[in-house]
C-alpha cells in the first residue's frame, strides 16, 4: 500500500522527536542491527497509538507492556500497550507498499485488539489504517482491517459502566439494572449444584447467606439474552457461576457468541463459545475484593461488566 492509495479514513499521527528519542534509547540496547529496528519500529508504533487514544480520552500505560521490558524486546517481537482497566492492544508497524502485516504467534493471547499501523518513509509521520479484534495466523491483510475510526467505539463499548459489587447482593443491596431470575425469566432456571461439606468462612464473609443470584437482560442483535451471575460463599473464598441464556422466546443461544471472563489485570482466564446450544456457563472463584470483567461477544457486538467480590 502506497501513501498515495491510502485511503483518507486513516488517521496521521506526527512522529515527535520524544518519539524518536524513546525509540532510540530501546534500540541502543540492542546489538543486533535487525533486532535494533524492529524495537525502533515497535516503538514508534505503540507510541502512535498511545497518542492517539490519550487524545480520545484513553490513559495507556506504556511501561505495563512487554514491549516495554529490555529483556522481552530482545527475546520476543511484541509492540503491547496496556489500557487499564481493559488489557492490552497490539501495535504491529508496517511499511509503505506493504500488504499485510506481520503478527507473530506470541502476540495471539491476551490481547483485546490488533492496530496496524503504516510508518512513513522518513519516519516523520505515522498512519493508523485500522485494526481486528482477534488473529489466528502470523499475517494479516491489511484490506481486511476494521476502519481506524472504529477503534475509539470499540474500546469504549468494551469499558464496564462501574463495578457491580457481590458483597452489596449478599446484603440485599441491588442495583436495579439486576432482577431477580424469576422476573427476567419467563420459566424457572435449574439451580447449580455446588459440592456439599461444612461452610468456613472469614471474617469477610463471616454470615452471609449461602447463595445469591441476578440477572439482566443484554440487548443484542437479532435477538437478547440473559446474563445471570450466582455467587455463594465457600471457605475463604466465593464460588461464582456466570451464565448466558436466550430470551425472546429463542430456544438456543447463536452460535458464534461467546463468554469471556477477565481477571483484575484484564488477562482472559476462561473463553466459551455457545456453539448453538441453550446455554454457555463459566465457573471459578475469586476472593473478597477481587474484580474481575464478563464479556459477552457476538459478530462485532461486545458487552462488558465489571464486578468486584
Amino acid at each position: 500500500m502506497s501513501p498515495s492509495a491510502r485511503p483518507a479514513a486513516n488517521i496521521m499521527i506526527a512522529l515527535t522527536s520524544e518519539a524518536h528519542q524513546l525509540a532510540d534509547r530501546f534500540c541502543q540496547r540492542q546489538s543486533d542491527l535487525r533486532k535494533a529496528e524492529q524495537v525502533y519500529f515497535n516503538t514508534l508504533a505503540i507510541w502512535s497509538v498511545h497518542r492517539y487514544l490519550q487524545r480520545s480520552g484513553f490513559t495507556g500505560d506504556l511501561s505495563a507492556g512487554d514491549s516495554w521490558d529490555p529483556l522481552l524486546q530482545t527475546c520476543l517481537d511484541v509492540a503491547d500497550l496496556s489500557l487499564p482497566p481493559l488489557g492490552k492492544l497490539e501495535c504491529r508497524p508496517v511499511l509503505p507498499g506493504d500488504t499485510h502485516a506481520q503478527v507473530p504467534a506470541e502476540t495471539w493471547e491476551n490481547r483485546i485488539g490488533y492496530v496496524m499501523i503504516q510508518l512513513e518513509e522518513t519516519l516523520e509521520s505515522a498512519a493508523i489504517l485500522g485494526f481486528v479484534e482477534q488473529v489466528t495466523a502470523e499475517t494479516v491483510p491489511l484490506s481486511q482491517l476494521r476502519p481506524a475510526a472504529a477503534l475509539v467505539p470499540y474500546l469504549q463499548q468494551r469499558w464496564p459502566a462501574r463495578l457491580t459489587q457481590l458483597r452489596d447482593w449478599f446484603n440485599n443491596k441491588i442495583d436495579e439494572t439486576w432482577q431477580t431470575l424469576d422476573q427476567l425469566l419467563s420459566e424457572p432456571t435449574p439451580a447449580f449444584q455446588f459440592r456439599s461439606g461444612a461452610q468456613s468462612l472469614s471474617t469477610d464473609l463471616d454470615n452471609l447467606p449461602l447463595r445469591t443470584s441476578r440477572g439482566k437482560q443484554l440487548n443484542l442483535q437479532p435477538h437478547p439474552v440473559a446474563l445471570i451471575v450466582e455467587a455463594t460463599p465457600a471457605d475463604e473464598t466465593v464460588r461464582l457461576v456466570v451464565k448466558v441464556c436466550p430470551l425472546g422466546g429463542q430456544l438456543y443461544l447463536p452460535e458464534t457468541l461467546t463468554l469471556t471472563i477477565r481477571d483484575q489485570q484484564a488477562q482472559a482466564v476462561i473463553q466459551a463459545v455457545a456453539c448453538g446450544s441453550d446455554m454457555v456457563a463459566a465457573e471459578f472463584s475469586g476472593v473478597p475484593d477481587e474484580r474481575f470483567e464478563v464479556e459477552i461477544g457476538l459478530g462485532e457486538q461486545r458487552v462488558v461488566e465489571g464486578f468486584v467480590i
